[in-house]
């Protein structure tokens, strides 16, 4: 059965592990600290910033500075409305982050083996209507041709084998299971695929697809946009789309792009991952970009583009704008202990939405989100030394059936094949998710937890698809995102589309973030840069 986007993307089931709550779930963690394996890793959490501002906030400036342009917040969207201002020209800007480097989820690292992603870790190819997208990436050097037929570089495209599924205990090529499903869950999926179908060519009364990318270019149609307004899971129920192969593979999408499940998302949503993207020119719509760094290949063109304007280690709070139109602000330097009153023409606040309230001065007109409105991750990065045979087996992404975790990426997938010294680097990805907690219980549930308590919990996930894979682990280091992205949920999108926007939502002021789309995408990303630096550009 062929499937669509990256066979509906993640044609791969999931359990109702984490998700359902009440046996496996968010609910049910403990501490625990026993492990197999002889090895060590780092936990990190750069989350104590926050908590020095509170001090910092009560003390007075010592100096006073001027920047025209203020872009706060050093993730793809701030760099990239930073590319695309000097690109035309303006270039009297500061990119001020406050972690020590730049990129947001889309942050890497490197070791002796392989670089490895930290989030974001793949881009699919874009639709052909996205042309300032094309655009960038044929800048990049990811693309050449001419926009009416662009070719991507087969270095750069994912290659094959890309998905096999741990299930019965055996690997199976895709993630779409081919044990343990009857003919209803055939047919059930049979029909879900024909509804997507449908769903991907059809267009509002407006014109616009129901369904694109960026989400400010579907349709506003009423018709199509009170589907955000009843869940994902409501929707499928509606329509006879029951079976637990469904439910488990619907779970896993919506994790894989939201970090929630199906009970939270809104139907308009669920649907959006799956027919939001259509096929370019010759290229599959499921076709994706990626790199043994994830999206911070990306991320380094950006900061080697922008080196002179970025600046780490610092946070900006206290901002507001004057009645002469001035834009005021406070910059905490965390090496110096400096802390400065900036003057500014224009300030771009690329941050999450959520922490708007606490940064600026005036309350009113703010984006409407809040902290249940953001999702929590574990990433984990294993450097591994595998026998050559279950190296070479090894695809871009395995996925182990009834798995509470999201399965792994292989950082060195994009080498040569030959290569089989069997070292490199697992990512694995695990949504902490739970339909019967908020976002803020779930936070308050994992706040205690630490490496020592998550490092066995993945190694007990590798070591059930790979029997004595923790004997092989040379290092875990572990990552903890607690506010990791805003989730589309129920009635999010409608927003998102029905508020009015000009991208300058105060005087001297833009926001520019994914939030303002409802999804963590690259491509909300690069919509929300591009259009907030000619939105800057057009007035001044």
């Amino acid at each position: 059965m062929k499937t669509d986007r990256r066979e509906f993307i993640k044609y791969g089931l999931i359990t109702s592990s984490i998700f359902f709550g009440s046996v496996y779930g968010i609910k049910q963690l403990k501490s625990r600290t026993k492990r197999r394996g002889n090895y060590t890793g780092q936990w990190l959490d750069q989350s104590d910033r926050g908590h020095q501002l509170r001090d910092v906030i009560k003390q007075e400036p010592t100096a006073n500075i001027k920047i025209p342009l203020v872009i706060v917040g050093g993730g793809i969207t701030g760099l990239l409305t930073g590319y695309y201002l000097k690109k035309n020209g303006f270039t009297d800007f500061k990119i001020l982050e406050m972690n020590s480097s730049a990129g947001g989820n889309s942050s890497y690292s490197q070791n002796s083996v392989s670089k490895f992603p930290w989030g974001a870790h793949y881009i699919p190819l874009p639709n052909k209507e996205n042309v300032a997208l094309i655009e960038f990436l044929r800048d990049l050097g990811l693309a050449k041709g001419d926009i009416r037929n662009i070719e991507f570089s087969d270095e750069f495209l994912c290659q094959d084998p890309q998905e096999r599924l741990f299930i019965k205990g055996e690997w199976q090529e895709s993630l779409l299971p081919h044990k343990g499903t009857n003919e209803d869950d055939q047919k059930q999926l049979h029909r879900f695929h024909e509804l997507v179908n449908d769903y991907k060519t059809k267009k509002g009364s407006d014109g616009k697809y129901v369904f694109s990318v960026p989400v400010l270019d579907s349709s506003q149609d009423p018709n199509f946009l009170k589907l955000d307004q009843i869940s994902f899971a409501d929707f499928l129920k509606e329509h006879g789309l029951v079976s637990d192969v469904v439910v488990w593979y619907m779970n896993y999408c919506t994790l894989d792009d939201y970090g929630m499940g199906i009970e939270s998302v809104s139907a308009w949503a669920g649907l959006h991952y799956f027919c939001s993207r259509r096929s370019l020119d010759s290229n599959d719509d499921h076709k994706i970009l990626t790199w043994p760094e994830g999206n911070g290949w990306v991320l380094q063109k950006l900061t080697n583009y922008l080196k002179d304007h970025i600046e780490t280690d610092r946070a900006v709070f206290n901002i507001r704008t004057e009645t002469s139109g001035v834009v005021q602000s406070r910059i905490y330097n965390f090496e110096t202990k400096e802390l400065s009153e900036c003057e500014s023409k224009h300030l771009v606040y690329a941050g999450p939405q959520f922490l708007a309230p606490y940064l600026f001065k005036n309350k009113q007109n703010l984006p409407d989100v809040n902290v249940d409105d953001y999702f929590s991750w574990i990433v984990a990065n294993i450097t591994v030394k595998l026998n050559p045979d279950e190296f070479q087996k090894l695809h871009w992404d395995n996925v182990r059936f009834q798995s509470q975790s999201l399965g792994y990426v292989h950082a060195r997938h994009q080498d040569l094949r030959g290569r089989s010294d069997g070292t490199t680097v697992l990512t694995l990805y695990w949504p902490l998710y739970d339909k019967d907690l908020t976002a803020t219980e779930v936070r308050k549930k994992i706040s205690k937890l630490k490496w020592q308590d998550w490092a066995p919990r993945v190694e007990a996930e590798l070591e059930s698809m790979h029997p004595g894979m923790a004997s092989v682990i040379h290092s875990m280091d572990i990552k903890v995102y607690g506010h990791a992205m805003i989730g589309p949920r129920v009635g999010r999108i409608h927003k998102v589309l029905k508020q009015p926007w000009n991208a300058r939502k105060k005087q001297g002021v833009y926001f520019a973030h994914t939030d303002n789309s409802g999804m963590s995408l690259f491509e909300e990303a690069h919509y929300w840069g591009h259009r907030v630096a000619q939105e800057i550009l057009k007035h001044g």
